[in-house]
């Protein structure tokens, strides 16, 4: 009995030639035209039963008949498997079918979902792409996979759209009436500011008098003291320091709260508060400051990389060039 092995086969593929005997099929993968000029089909010859056998496509066939037709013209066993399975080769220009194309029973989620794991999976049992019937598949299988999310991006669209549509209607109604009212609510209460920004002032300068009043009552009562010290030190013969003297001074003056407000009889109170707001005075000195912050380096790339594509030479910038899959 005859014992086959794939040496033929591996040496083919890996372009060595090695010599055909038309009457001796050798097990392995290949292709083979369907007729002149035909399409590609694949071809997969095994042993079983000690005996070769061959399927062409979808057909079964006499390896003695095939055999030299294909011999030449091995193929990777993911490249056989996939025509076998799709009835297209991932080296064509036709790109491998995926579930949803003969069916249309599929989503075009699942459809898109199920070809990426198919992508995905074979990748990953390459690990490397190692040939260019393997750069073929992988290109194509990109391409493939951009096409389906094309189609997932328009179904995605017909579907948002209508929403997007009713959203811009609707905001085209409530918001000119939102907008509106913002602007009349700040426009009522900046009309107030100057009423109430008066109100503080007189309020400030009534509190700064009266601290001002209380603080001269104080200071008259502790000149009363002093004098009155001074007078019983005098008629003692003691020095000053020794003379007590009660004298009851009216209480330190505090400044009084001057916040204000207005209205609250028959509506809503309005009152100030304290806004603030920063603006640059020296750039230089601020961007010196800020010129390691994250969103400033951020600005900054992004603002050199535009001037770089548009031309222009930008001192400090690197021009890196990669090869990159395209």
């Amino acid at each position: 009995m005859t014992t086959y092995n794939l040496s033929y086969y591996k040496a083919a593929l890996r372009g060595e030639k090695p010599e055909i005997h038309a009457d001796h099929p050798q097990p392995g993968y290949y292709k083979t035209r369907n007729g002149r000029g035909g399409e590609w089909l694949p071809v997969a010859i095994w042993e079983k039963d000690g005996q070769l056998v061959c399927r062409v496509g979808k057909d079964m066939r006499d390896p003695l008949n095939v055999w030299t037709w294909c011999a030449d013209k091995p193929v990777e066993i993911e490249a056989a498997k996939e025509a076998f399975r799709t009835g297209s080769w991932p080296g064509d220009v036709e790109v491998p079918a995926s579930i949803g194309d003969n069916s249309g029973a599929v989503s075009i989620i699942d459809e898109t979902t199920d070809y990426i794991g198919t992508a995905m999976a074979w990748l990953d049992k390459i690990g490397n792409v190692t040939s260019d019937q393997q750069v073929d598949m992988a290109a194509n299988y990109a391409a493939h996979i951009v096409k389906l999310k094309s189609k997932v991006d328009a179904e995605r669209d017909t579907k948002v759209r209508p929403h997007i549509e009713a959203q811009r209607e609707i905001n085209g109604t409530y918001k000119p009436v939102i907008e509106q009212a913002d602007d009349a609510a700040k426009t009522l209460k900046k009309a107030t500011a100057p009423y109430l920004r008066a109100k503080q002032e007189k309020a400030e300068a009534e509190a700064r008098a009266k601290y001002e009043a209380e603080l001269a009552e104080r200071r008259k009562a502790e000149e009363l003291a002093r004098k009155l010290a001074e007078e019983e030190a005098a008629r003692n013969n003691v020095p000053v320091e020794e003379v007590e003297i009660e004298v009851e001074l009216p209480p330190a003056p505090v400044m009084a709260d001057t916040r204000v407000s207005a209205g609250g009889q028959r509506g809503r109170k309005v009152s100030l508060r304290t806004v603030v707001t920063w603006e640059i005075e020296d750039y230089d000195k601020v961007l010196a400051a800020v010129a390691h912050h994250m969103d400033v380096v951020a600005a900054v790339e992004k603002a050199a990389r535009q001037l770089c594509k548009a031309g222009q030479l930008v001192p400090g910038m690197n021009r890196i060039e990669t090869k990159e899959a395209v």
